[in-house]
């Protein structure tokens, strides 16, 4: 608005103009952000390291440096964060020292350096940029960062998953083991290492790999889980080992010898079994005895801790048994599966016993046959 006003003070009614006023950002310099650092509060000795991430301790402050190319005139470098929310923080200004500013005139070409007084822990973004005296400011270059201040990894936390879930070190298994692995730093992932023994100082730096495989062969291993930053190459101390017995194989074929038939002991014969039964096998054969009122077919094999849990199936010709394996049975390695004489005489003459095993994870073994010779003229 413009008016006048006379001698006495008389003002005339203002007259109005507007206009539009245009600033150009500033120009004449470009710049980039060419690496993060650590300076040593120390010694000032400032030494490169990943270009995404700073690592903190008591002695060292991250540092960001670029290079500015052209002339400066009036204007500032000035450089500031954005979260990894979007927000973005003020504008700082990078103070240049007079023999800085003539190194920038002479050559045409700078190097610079800023030390962050803060940095949230995360990701964000840091730019560069020339502001003029104006506040106007020109994003020279930008670059994404990881700023973590944990100078060592934790141990992750590691258990098995699934079937090999138990209380106990040493556990069994006939598949490839899974594992549950926790407590993984952001940007870190996990690492395995088999080995034969118990001792991580037997740990080998390039046998460290990102997947779990199961061992060639079957054995006593020991699993141990590290977590290692991917941006850094740093890692963790290894875990304590899990321990497994591998079984890789299904279970053993019972052996025909070891399929045979007994009566149960304690029980007296009676006058409506039969009194006598005769084996017919291609290796064995005689005289197996009275029937007694109750009678149990022996299962005689070398079970694997593997097997417990796992199915005993036996058939007397159309009857079919099963039976749970427990640890017991996998000691005493026989199992009595009991038949009652019903079932035996309804099948007279040649009957085939057949016997297999099934663990848990489905390997299913041979299956054994033997041939049992039921005469009911025998019946007393």
């Amino acid at each position: 608005q413009v008016t006048q006003t006379d001698a006495v003070g008389n003002q005339s009614i203002a007259t109005t103009l507007a206009f539009n006023l245009a600033l150009d950002v500033p120009t004449g310099v470009d710049g980039e952000i060419t690496q993060f650092a650590l300076m040593d509060t120390a010694t000032q000795v400032i030494t490169e390291v990943d270009p995404r991430l700073f690592w903190l301790s008591d002695k060292e402050l991250p540092t960001l440096s670029g290079v500015v190319r052209g002339t400066l005139g009036a204007n500032t470098l000035v450089w500031r964060v954005t979260n990894a929310a979007g927000v973005a923080g003020s504008w700082n200004t990078i103070t240049l020292t007079d023999a800085q500013k003539t190194t920038l005139q002479e050559t045409g070409q700078l190097t610079w350096h800023v030390t962050p007084s803060s940095l949230a822990t995360g990701a964000g973004l840091l730019s560069l940029g020339l502001r003029n005296v104006y506040g106007q400011t020109n994003i020279l270059s930008t670059r994404a960062y990881v700023y973590q201040d944990d100078l060592a990894l934790p141990e992750p936390v590691v258990s098995w998953l699934n079937a090999f879930e138990s209380s106990t070190t040493t556990h069994t298994a006939t598949a490839t083991p899974t594992v549950k692995v926790t407590g993984l730093k952001p940007h870190a992932i996990a690492q395995y290492q088999w080995l034969t023994g118990n001792d991580a100082a037997e740990l080998q730096q390039t046998d460290w790999s990102t997947t779990l495989s199961r061992p060639a062969t079957e054995g006593t291993y020991y699993l141990f889980v590290r977590q290692a930053d991917v941006l850094t190459g740093k890692a963790s101390a290894p875990t304590h080992a899990l321990g497994i017995d591998l079984v890789t194989s299904g279970p053993n074929t019972i052996l025909a010898e070891g399929l045979y038939y007994e009566p149960i002991d304690g029980l007296t014969p009676s006058a409506t079994t039969i009194t006598r039964t005769l084996l017919a096998d291609p290796t064995t054969s005689g005289d197996m005895g009275d029937l007694h009122p109750g009678r149990t077919v022996v299962v005689n094999n070398s079970w694997r801790d593997a097997d417990v849990g796992g199915t005993l199936f036996l058939r007397w010709g159309n009857v079919l048994k099963t039976h749970t394996i427990t640890q017991d049975d996998v000691k005493n390695s026989k199992i009595f599966v009991e038949l009652t004489p019903e079932e035996i005489l309804n099948q007279p003459g040649r009957t085939t016993v057949q016997a297999w095993t099934t663990d848990l994870l489905g390997h299913t073994s041979s299956v054994t046959s033997r041939v049992f010779t039921v005469d009911p003229a025998w019946v007393a």
